[in-house]
């Protein structure tokens, strides 16, 4: 019929075909904005989750590998450049090999939500919200927050790796410890609505605590909502160095081994390397590793069955993953005995090395170094016996405390 009317009336034919044209230029139009308007990776979720089938140069038709139902997510934005920003942006470009490895689909957040770092929670809550509206079957399962100030390292190691194996699907939230207790700047997170609970009441901590402040806030809120009962149940703290290892900022010397309180400096072969506390020195640390990642890539990228993480995996799963509760009771009692009897133990240190250089000013550097050295060694050994004592006498206390209340039962 149109075709008939086209060809009986050239005015109407030529309307039609500038409306054609019209309607395919306002199409591709609103496709690309669309593109624009999203962050990075989101684009990606408009498609289907299933295998597609792609065209090579040969004209043969493949199989493209299905997206992976783990994403990570990061924000960075910043109103200048600079040569922190750009270092940043490099330890974000850092990831574009083991996202393209393992087909991960990575959200970027490049504006501000809320103040503070209460847009990190808020950006997750987005996500998995727009996650939990599909379908099941097209769902990301797990979310992994990074910082941007870490540089991926071995891009071999898969994250699924890292995932709770069958009877663990109460876990939600796999986090870190470090020295000073939990540490999100890498973590995953279960697509589910306990998650979606987690990080509101996350988000929402200032309204209802007015009157705190922390310069780490969030990581610090963390911390504390994931001890209470109502969350602890759901979340695993797994050694440090499967996903969040440091820059070697110095071994604990001072700290008893038998506290196994390892920070889990990176070591080539590790998965990423993490600048938290560096100060003014990140930016050239992250430019080290980026340059050294791309000098020599056979060294990092050590391919996973050669990392030894397969047994450590398999084997903190098997054993400590079911005394999660009683192995962070006793990280936290000692974390509370550095904080007070190590500390004082530091100040004693301090006020006596201080006391050394007074007294030895004017002497060589090298013979005041020897002092200084010999002094933090004896107080190595006295700090660590003053944290054993306190264990010690924190262990009787607690065991006092029951069999008093066993007896008046």
């Amino acid at each position: 019929m149109v075709t008939l009317i086209m060809t009986r009336d050239p005015c109407l034919s030529k309307v039609v075909r500038i409306f054609g044209i019209a309607a395919v230029v306002w199409l591709l139009f609103t496709t690309f904005q669309l593109w624009q308007g999203r962050p990075a990776g989101q684009l990606t979720d408009l498609a289907k989750l299933s295998t597609k089938i792609v065209s090579t140069n040969d004209d043969k038709s493949v199989q493209e590998p299905p997206q992976s139902k783990i994403a990570k997510v990061c924000m960075l934005y910043y109103e200048n450049v600079t040569e922190s920003t750009i270092a940043l942006e490099s330890a974000i470009a850092s990831h574009n090999a083991h996202n393209d490895r393992h087909h991960y689909r990575s959200y970027l957040l490049r504006k501000g939500i809320l103040s503070g770092f209460y847009s990190k929670p808020a950006y997750m809550t987005t996500i998995i919200l727009e996650e939990l509206i599909k379908p099941p079957e097209e769902r990301l399962e797990w979310l992994v927050w990074h910082d941007a100030d870490l540089v991926l390292m071995n891009s071999e190691i898969p994250l699924e790796a890292f995932l709770p194996p069958p009877g663990f699907e109460h876990i939600h939230l796999i986090a870190t410890n470090d020295l000073g207790g939990l540490n999100n700047g890498v973590f995953f997170i279960r697509i589910n609505e306990w998650s979606v609970l987690l990080l509101t009441a996350l988000t929402a901590y200032r309204t209802y605590h007015p009157g705190f402040s922390s310069v780490n806030e969030d990581q610090v809120v963390m911390d504390e909502i994931i001890q209470l009962d109502e969350w602890k149940g759901h979340v695993v703290h797994v050694p440090q160095r499967w996903f969040n290892s440091y820059h070697d900022f110095g071994k604990d010397a001072d700290v008893p081994p038998e506290w196994h309180w390892y920070h889990h400096y990176f070591e080539p072969g590790y998965l990423l390397v993490h600048f938290p506390g560096a100060g003014e020195g990140r930016t050239d640390l992250i430019n080290q590793y980026v340059k050294a990642k791309a000098a020599e890539p056979e060294l990092y990228d050590v391919p996973f069955p050669k990392t030894n993480l397969t047994e450590e995996i398999a084997e903190y799963w098997a054993k400590d993953a079911k005394r999660e509760e009683k192995i962070q009771k006793t990280f936290h009692m000692r974390q509370r005995i550095l904080e007070s009897v190590g500390s004082e133990t530091d100040r004693a240190r301090d006020k006596d090395l201080e006391e050394i250089r007074t007294r030895m000013a004017g002497e060589s550097h090298e013979k005041i170094e020897e002092a200084l050295s010999a002094k933090r060694k004896e107080y190595n050994s006295r700090k660590i016996e003053n944290l054993r004592e306190a264990e010690k006498d924190q262990r009787q206390a607690g065991t006092g405390r029951r069999y008093n209340a066993k007896a008046r039962s």
